[in-house]
Parts: structure tokens; sequence; C-alpha cells
């Protein structure tokens, strides 16, 4: 697998244009989740919704430059902290239970399914003494708490970044992990086990369908419809996706 390039919505896989997986979750939002959005753009304004929107983006970015530089050992850039300064203090305990890197903003590719993506994160997160298990992290970014029904497509995502690896890699994820940073306390650490990992790969296998019903034209929709419609027959959408490699 050679990825040739990436952006924020797409992946070249060799001479292939990959979705990624966010660009799908969007694609595929829930009417109501649509009509919300609109619904607050109108409510705050176009230009204050955009303004929220950028700061919104900066400022992850900046988090994650400062996480990696972090969990590479590198000088943390103390400009760059005093921009976001409330998040780094909310989110910098968590860092100081994460060990054994394995992997960090790498590219994973599912072939069968026909998406890409980029894992914040996959290491060992303490759970307390002697007690570590191979996390996938997500790290994100808010002005206030969530409740963890707020969370949206985040579950999601984790799980078909799971999906990618377990084609790509041989990491036996042992469970998922969205960290939000925000400005009023330590950050909140949502967890997700196997279980729940894998009625979110359900879902995500869902949202996948509808994304390639959507996008008929494109060179790979046939096959990865194909693929999901032996998926459904061989009733490999109930499987976990952390477990063995799919053929």
């Amino acid at each position: 697998m050679a990825f040739q390039s990436r952006s924020r919505h797409r992946y070249t896989i060799g001479e292939q244009q990959v979705p990624s997986v966010t660009t799908i979750l969007a694609a595929t939002r829930p009417v109501e989740t649509v009509e919300a959005l609109v619904a607050w753009g109108e409510r705050v304004g176009v230009e204050t919704a955009e303004r929220i929107r950028t700061q919104s983006a900066d400022r992850g970015t900046l988090l994650h430059q400062l996480v990696e530089q972090y969990l590479l050992g590198e000088p943390v850039d103390r400009a760059l902290i005093a921009e976001v300064r409330p998040w780094w203090l909310s989110i910098e305990p968590v860092l100081q239970r994460i060990s054994e890197i394995k992997l960090m903003e790498m590219p994973v590719y599912h072939p069968l399914l026909g998406y890409a993506g980029t894992p914040d994160l996959v290491a060992n997160f303490s759970l307390g003494t002697a007690n570590q298990r191979l996390t996938l992290v997500d790290w994100k970014s808010a002005d206030k708490e969530k409740r963890a029904d707020w969370l949206s497509d985040y579950p999601i995502q984790l799980a078909a970044y799971c999906g990618a690896l377990r084609q790509t890699h041989s990491l036996r994820i042992e469970q998922g992990m969205i960290v939000l940073a925000h400005p009023l306390g330590p950050a909140q650490v949502f967890r997700f086990d196997r279980q729940q990992l894998s009625t979110h790969w359900q879902a995500w296998l869902k949202r996948l369908q509808q994304f390639w019903q959507m996008s008929e034209g494109h060179p790979l929709a046939a096959d990865v419809l194909h693929y999901l419609s032996l998926m459904s027959v061989k009733r490999l959408y109930t499987n976990n996706p952390l477990e063995g490699k799919e053929e």
C-alpha cells in the first residue's frame, strides 16, 4: 500500500482516489443533524458561524501539533501553548498516561471497503498500576464539556479507523478513546470497549453503503457495494472490527 498523497477529503493510493472517513461521514449525515447545523448557522449568523468553525479548526490543529511534540519527546513550542493554554492544560494530564506509541498520524486504508483515514494515535494507555491497554485515541477540543450523546459521529469515526487498522496493521486494539479538551477543567475521556466499537462498526458500514450508493460513478463503487452485499449475506456486519483480517 503506497499513499501518493492525501488531503483533508481524499487520499490517492497508487493512481486511485479514495474518500476519507470524515468525507463519508459528512456526506451521509442524518437529515436531523443537517437541519440542526443549518438552524444553528441561521441563529448565530453566517459570519459568526464561519468564525467559530475556523477558530475551532485552528485550535485543533495547534493542539495536535503540541500533542505530537510532547509524545515524540521533542521540546514543546511555548508560543503555541500560549495560544491554546486552557486546552493544553486540560489535555496534558492524559498525555502522561500514554506509552509505547505504535502509530501516530499515519494514514491507513481499507482496500475492500474503499476508504482511508489518519488516526491520531495508537499507543498503550495506563488504567492504573501494571494495567495498560492498546488504545486507538482521537483528540478533540471544544469550548465546554460534552455529554456522551453529543459526540455525534466521533465513535463511528473510531470504529472506521479500527476496521482499516485491522487490514493494514497487525495491532490488536483493545479499546477506543475520545479525549475532549476544553478550557473549563480536565479533559473528558470517553472510552469504548470492543463490544461498543463493534456496534459503531455496524453503523459505519451502513453509512459506507449509503455513501457508495450515492457515488455510483466512482471507479470503486461497484466493487465496494458488491463486497458489502457479501458481508451482509455472510453476516459479517456483526463482526468486531478489532478481530482478524477480512478476506
